[in-house]
């Protein structure tokens, strides 16, 4: 299972509340980059979304899906943004609970238990994913990793799964938001 590369972006599986409630958050049709399902997003001014950018800045939620209405007025709705230049009304769904658990698979072997309460950040695979299942390619940085330096997301634990270790060649992990505008950074341990 962790010993093959086969990303899926940040799935939430739990939060403390008991319920994953997505906010919905508009993105500007002049956006045209597209945004997958699992891919982390920052809040831009005026309160739309753009994607998250790897190993910079904060993380404000995981895309989820999204509504439109195309060019010839049909209503649709996505598993992830396409980018499209001629949409309107568009609507995103964005998981930015702060309490939320994530899922992600990392970019190489982790060292033990020792790594919860380390940073992490996003790889350069925001921003990918496919265009047939609309599921993002992002994965964990392991060359992020870091206890004294503040990133994007903070790891909770390995993900509970038969054949999923810390030192697998890309294991699964349960990470948490760690710098994002509704809450304060959470501190490296």
């Amino acid at each position: 299972m962790s010993t093959t590369a086969s990303a899926f972006g940040l799935r939430p599986v739990y939060s403390p509340s008991g319920i994953v409630r997505p906010a919905q958050r508009p993105i500007a049709a002049s956006y045209t980059t597209k945004i997958y399902n699992g891919d982390p997003v920052v809040i831009v001014a005026g309160g739309g979304i753009q994607k998250a950018v790897a190993n910079s800045g904060r993380v404000d939620g995981v895309l989820m899906g999204c509504e439109y209405f195309d060019s010839t007025g049909k209503y649709n709705v996505s598993n992830y943004w396409p980018g499209l230049t001629a949409a309107t009304e568009i609507v995103a769904w964005v998981c930015e609970d702060p309490n939320m658990i994530y899922e992600a698979q990392c970019t190489a072997a982790l060292t033990d238990v020792s790594d919860v309460g380390s940073h992490i950040a996003i790889s350069t695979a925001v921003g990918t994913g496919s265009d047939l299942t609309g599921i993002s390619l992002a994965t964990l940085d392991v060359a992020t990793l870091s206890t004294s330096t503040e990133s994007q997301f903070q790891i909770d634990g390995l993900a509970p799964y038969q054949d999923n270790a810390w030192t697998d060649t890309y294991p699964i992990v349960r990470v948490r938001l760690a710098n994002t505008f509704a809450a304060a950074p959470l501190t490296a341990f």
